[in-house]
């Protein structure tokens, strides 16, 4: 639950800095026929400005379950141990930490990890010939597509 919360927490972090930035970028090129102010003011008062808001806040209660997923892979570990660092550097992942069953990796990119604030995680977990990524859904798919392309099968 509260990893849950914190992605929806920040999914709306995202977005109030996506309509800042272009309330900003509206202001400071003249593409605005009021000023910055009046129109942080409309966005709050107007019908048009909360339909936006409750839509931001929709969107951010369903973005936890629609962008983040777990995927399974037919990569046998320990294995094809090689195969899987090989994909998970190929995907601009380093391991962070491993425990048991379980690998968390991180993005190289520091620009990705501040953008995904905190929740740039994939894990991946070995257990009964089965292996499993968690993460966000796209680059899972992405770390999941270079897993199989690695392997020996």
């Amino acid at each position: 639950m509260i990893t849950y919360i914190r992605r929806v927490f920040a999914y709306l972090v995202k977005m109030a800095v996506l309509i800042g930035v272009i309330y900003l970028a509206m202001v400071l090129t003249h593409t605005t026929t009021i000023g910055g102010t009046d129109s942080l003011v409309q966005l709050f008062s107007s019908t048009r400005g909360m339909i936006l808001i409750a839509l931001l806040v929709v969107l951010a209660l369903l973005n936890p379950r629609l962008g983040y997923v777990t995927r399974y892979s037919d990569l046998e570990l320990p294995a094809q141990r090689e195969a899987l660092m090989k994909a998970m550097s190929a995907s601009r992942y380093s391991l962070v930490r491993e425990e048991g069953g379980t690998m968390i990796f991180r993005p190289d990119n520091r620009i990705k990890r501040i953008a995904q604030l905190g929740d740039d995680a994939l894990v991946v977990r070995f257990d009964n010939g089965r292996t499993s990524v968690s993460g966000v859904r796209r680059d899972v798919v992405n770390a999941v597509f270079r897993m199989e392309t690695y392997s020996d099968k």
